[in-house]
């Protein structure tokens, strides 16, 4: 989430490196998308069109995979020398770099200070995340995680097509991240209902995907579009004083008109009902075959 505002942050910080944006795919209109091959580095996630832009109009690019990688003030500079580099524009780089985090240095810390001084529980259904995310809240955001809860659904495996070695591998990956970021959470892996109450209401608050699925929490909540990773620092700054906002003004779920909707245990956000299940199914047993 936070596409439009991540990519304008992008744009502003590379265009004061002497940095020009050419085109921006696929957004672009017509006129725009006639002037792509003008540019001399792509800059993308997808690698395919680019090789193709590559081949077709010798246009270089610089792979981005994934840009959660990219997290925290270290991964914002990595980012910007990554590009920077390919123009020969270091030099330009690094001078923004330093004139941004001189600007908003004291607002960060201040926020991460606050931050340090409560307690989180993470609950989360993506496996493959939980590293990433036990590095951005003990060691970037200085968020000091109590517990760890995954829940996956019973065949999750089965429609994955993930099997044993590869599932040990994930866990143990996650295990070591917690050894080596200093972590004190304890890892939970569909716990009942009772014993996730229970670990819930010895923290302050907690983040997560799919928080609202559990109607019985009364620990406070922070919100998962509060938490937007963005590529320049005035909205790393923005985003750490919305999520210090955010556990200040903490409150529960519990009463939300959410919670009047039979969503399906397993499969939530999908509702418990007989047609959208099937369909799911449907489409799980596609793809399985794809």
């Amino acid at each position: 989430h936070g596409g439009t505002a991540k990519m304008q942050g992008v744009i502003a910080m590379l265009q004061e490196m002497g940095i020009k944006i050419n085109t921006l795919l696929p957004a672009a209109g017509y006129e725009q998308l006639r002037t792509a091959p003008k540019a001399e580095l792509n800059i993308v996630r997808r690698v395919r069109w680019a090789q193709k832009m590559r081949t077709s109009f010798g246009t270089e690019y610089i792979h981005f995979p994934n840009l959660n990688e990219w997290i925290g003030l270290e991964g914002i500079e990595e980012f910007y020398l990554q590009i920077a580099e390919r123009f020969g524009k270091e030099a330009a780089a690094k001078k923004i770099l330093r004139k941004e985090l001189g600007k908003y240095r004291l607002n960060i810390e201040n926020s991460k200070k606050y931050l340090s001084r409560h307690t989180y529980g993470l609950v989360t259904s993506s496996l493959s995340m939980i590293p990433e995310y036990i590095r951005l809240y003990e060691q970037e955001y200085r968020m000091p995680l109590r517990f760890i809860c995954l829940q996956l659904p019973s065949g999750y495996q089965s429609e994955t097509k993930v099997d044993d070695a590869t599932m040990a591998k994930m866990f143990n990956n996650i295990n070591h991240t917690i050894c080596a970021t200093g972590s004190k959470a304890i890892f939970m892996f569909n716990p009942s209902e009772q014993e996730l109450f229970t670990a819930a209401a010895s923290v302050d608050c907690l983040v997560g995907n799919g928080l609202l699925r559990f109607k019985k929490l009364e620990t406070p909540i922070i919100p998962a579009s509060t938490d937007v990773r963005f590529l320049d620092i005035a909205n790393y700054d923005l985003t750490l004083q919305n999520i210090a906002v955010a556990v200040k003004k903490r409150h529960s779920s519990q009463n939300l008109l959410w919670h009047l909707l039979d969503f399906d245990k397993e499969y939530y956000p999908m509702l418990e009902d007989v047609n959208t299940l099937a369909s799911r199914e449907m489409w799980s047993r596609m793809w399985r075959k794809r």
